[in-house]
């Protein structure tokens, strides 16, 4: 709790000490602009993600800041970390799931064929992905078994349902559609529960989950208040942050 690590346009990582508000290292090595990172649980490596594609992997621990990359170009149905961060889960247009090993993540092991699709989300800690298909079907399928659990209409009224997040036992899927966040049961497709919010999801619209499950946050597109629910109670408060979502 004591640094912070940044990704930024210039190309770099920064470490900074939150107590003196300084940058004490500055990682390099990406070529273009670094656009996402992720600390894995041993808490000593440090994985970032650049415009061009490739994911670069740093030694936090090292006396210097070396680093190894590897270009990953078949996730551009979606992505996520799989196996507590040793390997990466891709999915692409055209439905085909891989899971990716070793250092770079450039060991390619192929899961399953899905139906072309749209969009797709991968649960972190259960072998599940959540994929939008053409055919605007929702499914939700178990990687490991290779089957599908769950089918969905990916179409309420006329908004489109998105996914974007699995309930931490891996029981409930939370998807979005214009104004409305919904939660609906996996076992039986039946929505449990649904959060109006006053300004419809944009392409940059960030719902996130605090690490308990129990308050959730959704900020508009582009600017103005987000809000904040209490998902033991389904009471809500606006939250005024000043963010600019881009």
């Amino acid at each position: 709790g004591k640094h912070l690590v940044s990704c930024s346009g210039d190309q770099t990582l920064r470490l900074w000490d939150i107590g003196t508000r300084t940058s004490v290292r500055t990682f390099r090595g990406h070529k273009t602009e670094v656009w996402r990172i992720a600390l894995l649980p041993d808490q000593k490596t440090l994985v970032s993600g650049c415009k061009d594609g490739s994911v670069y992997l740093w030694d936090l621990n090292a006396e210097r800041a070396s680093s190894a990359a590897g270009t990953i170009d078949k996730g551009s149905g979606g992505w996520g970390f799989a196996g507590g961060g040793d390997s990466v889960m891709t999915v692409d247009r055209e439905g085909r799931v891989v899971r990716w090993h070793g250092r770079t993540f450039q060991e390619e092991e192929p899961l399953l064929d899905l139906s072309p699709i749209v969009f797709a989300i991968f649960d972190p800690k259960h072998p599940l992905l959540a994929a939008v298909t053409t055919a605007e079907k929702l499914q939700v399928w178990d990687r490991e078994r290779r089957i599908l659990v769950r089918e969905f209409a990916s179409v309420i009224g006329t908004a489109k349902a998105y996914p974007h997040h699995f309930s931490n036992d891996g029981t409930k899927l939370w998807v979005w559609s214009q104004n409305f966040v919904r939660e609906w049961d996996i076992e039986t497709g039946r929505e449990t529960r649904t959060f109006e919010i006053p300004f419809r999801f944009g392409p940059s619209t960030r719902p996130a989950y605090s690490p308990d499950k129990k308050q959730l946050i959704v900020m508009p597109f582009l600017a103005g208040d987000g809000l904040q629910f209490d998902l033991q109670t389904d009471q809500s408060k606006p939250m005024k942050l000043n963010v600019i979502m881009m």
